[in-house]
């Protein structure tokens, strides 16, 4: 565990420079003893020495009688001295009270022996023969009663060990041991107080690298470490306090980046992606997780874009054009790309920021926008021109001739109801705008008498064709409409198919419930409309047949306004039909649930207006 070799790291220093303290100050001591004993032995044998110089005839004797001096010999064994006499001038000995006939021989080149020839005496320290041990030794000149001097040289053994001195020095190892034990005992024991707060802060320390910051340390102890568990835990609180800020406003960032129509994308200076969101990445069928840091012209494979990229980075200036992007669908779409340089705080630049907004809607709505305004022009331009003709021919002199009067009168008026026919369209068509976006006043109504209405409206136009009009409604089919609007619908759609139709056929008007829908079919047999014209026909001014359509009184806008009043119902209309078999227009309206029904088994007799 890192707490035990925490412990063991630091108590294997702490035993070893115990020990090897307890050793030094042992050592210590018994050099400090040796050196006291052997200035004790030192002082002993100088006192000594003056003991014999003071006595000359005891040297005398010495001299004179060698070893076998009983008095001599008393004093040896009584001090314990080792005693010789050497002649200065010659160095030999003449006399020693080891032996009575002591080796003869020059001893001058003995340290103390050349110290008392030179007159300067100083005790020494070297092995003694007599004594086989080691011994202290010191010699001077003396004089004698001839005149003439001697020198006398005495020795004391230095003793091994003193039992005093050994006796003590096992007391203070002993008592160094017993302390050693008992300061490590102590600093175990504080040692394992401090090891489970370590632990604890160990523990702690690693639950907030992991991100646990919630959970606080618990260190009951009011020392540093206290004190430092204090600090860790606020730091804790401190982190998790900002974190939970940046996964707060990451988790915003993120919410408001993936909400974006416009399509945002971010890479560095080297075009690799840092960032894209979710419209981007439909927009180039990208996986936004699979694409950061990835080539920007790799994963888009378009060099416009990637050019204005560089472009914009080598500039350092913001870059705004407009591209053409095929989309996740393989469609041509427009878009309007800004390009805006990243940088730092420090003004380092680190990428751009790519903002796509798609403005294929808008492009469409200023085409559809121009087209309107020259189809409005073109349609207002001919009546216009025809009246303006008519009256200038009138205001010639015409007007005085009844039946050219006539002619061109009636050619004003009848391009004024063109012109009040087209501008009643466009005002109906620009109210169906407005309630498209929530203005549609609605009721619940039966659908039956609207169809009823809107026959009854249409039924001496297809008199004048011998053409019957064919319908069926149950009285009990009711939806929430504007009745008036949905009426002229009808009336639009019953007008056209009776203008198309050859004299003398029949126009079915039929309305059923189906699950959840009211469903209106309007079929003729008139002369069909050609496939290629489906997909446009419910556009504004958008005639099969411009010619016949402005011959038959037409605006070209009948079936758009039918389209609004259809969409402002919340339902739909298509159409089916082939060349010359006829057109079937299918009105789709949602039912209110509490209206959902079945016709009745017994159908109404249809109704036949001719």
């Amino acid at each position: 565990m890192p707490a035990n070799s925490l412990l063991q790291k630091f108590l294997a220093p702490f035993v070893i420079l115990l020990s090897v303290g307890l050793l030094g100050f042992s050592w210590w001591i018994e050099y400090s003893l040796e050196k006291y004993v052997e200035q004790t032995v030192k002082e002993d044998l100088i006192g000594r020495f003056e003991l014999l110089a003071i006595q000359p005839q005891l040297l005398e004797e010495f001299v004179e009688s060698g070893s076998s001096s009983e008095v001599l010999q008393a004093f040896v064994k009584k001090t314990r001295v080792h005693i010789s006499i050497l002649d200065p001038k010659t160095g030999f000995l003449l006399s020693d009270s080891s032996s009575l006939n002591p080796p003869k021989g020059d001893r001058s080149s003995l340290p103390e022996i050349e110290a008392a020839i030179n007159n300067q005496p100083e005790v020494t320290k070297r092995f003694n023969p007599a004594f086989n041990k080691t011994a202290l030794w010191f010699a001077r000149r003396v004089p004698n009663k001839l005149g003439n001097d001697l020198i006398l040289r005495v020795s004391l053994e230095l003793p091994s060990k003193t039992p005093p001195a050994e006796g003590l020095f096992f007391k203070i190892l002993l008592a160094m041991l017993l302390l050693m034990t008992a300061t490590m005992i102590t600093s175990l024991l504080i040692a394992n107080g401090y090891r489970k707060s370590l632990n604890e802060l160990r523990r702690g320390t690693a639950r907030f690298a992991k991100g646990e910051l919630r959970k606080k340390l618990n260190v009951p102890d009011d020392s540093e470490i206290g004190e430092l568990s204090h600090h860790l835990n606020e730091m804790a609180a401190l982190l998790n306090q900002r974190f939970e800020n940046l996964e707060n406003q990451r988790a915003e960032r993120e919410t408001i980046l993936s909400s974006m129509e416009e399509g945002f994308m971010a890479v560095d200076k080297y075009h690799q992606f840092l960032r894209i969101n979710r419209a981007a990445a439909q927009i180039f069928r990208l996986d936004p997780e699979k694409v950061v840091g990835q080539d920007l012209q790799l994963v888009v494979r378009n060099f416009q874009l990637s050019h204005s990229v560089h472009e914009a980075l080598t500039s350092q200036q913001p870059l705004e054009k407009d591209f053409q992007l095929i989309d996740s669908q393989e469609n041509l779409k427009d878009f309007q790309v800004r390009i805006t340089p990243l940088r730092k705080s420090t003004g380092d630049q680190i990428g751009a920021l790519i903002v796509l907004n798609d403005i294929t809607r808008i492009k469409l709505v200023e085409t559809i926008r121009k087209d309107f305004v020259a189809n409005v022009s073109h349609e207002l331009k001919t009546p216009i021109t025809s009246i303006k003709g008519a009256a200038e021919t009138l205001i010639d002199g015409a007007i005085e001739q009844r039946e050219i009067a006539d002619r061109f009168l009636r050619i004003i008026a009848r391009h004024s109801d063109r012109m009040d026919s087209l501008i009643s369209d466009l005002l109906l068509l620009s109210q169906l705008e407005y309630q498209d976006e929530g203005g549609l006043k609605d009721a619940m109504g039966a659908l039956h008498s609207v169809i009823l209405n809107s026959v009854g409206i249409c039924e001496l136009k297809a008199q004048e064709k011998d053409i019957s009009l064919v319908w069926e409604c149950s009285e009990k089919i009711v939806m929430r409409m504007n009745a008036p609007l949905l009426e002229q619908a009808l009336v639009n759609l019953i007008d056209n198919a009776i203008k198309y139709s050859p004299e003398k056929r029949q126009v079915e008007i039929r309305a059923t419930i189906e699950t959840s829908e009211v469903i209106i079919e309007i079929q003729d047999q008139g002369s069909g409309i050609d496939t290629r014209h489906l997909d446009r026909i419910f556009e504004r001014f958008y005639r099969v047949d411009a010619a016949r359509s402005r011959k038959l009184g037409g605006t070209g806008l009948g079936l758009a306004i039918v389209k609004h009043i259809v969409q402002s119902h919340g339902g739909t209309v298509s159409v089916e039909s082939h060349l010359n078999a006829g057109s079937k227009f299918t009105l789709k309206f949602p039912a209110p649930i509490s209206e959902k029904m079945e016709l009745d088994e017994e159908r109404k007799v249809p109704e036949t207006f001719s």
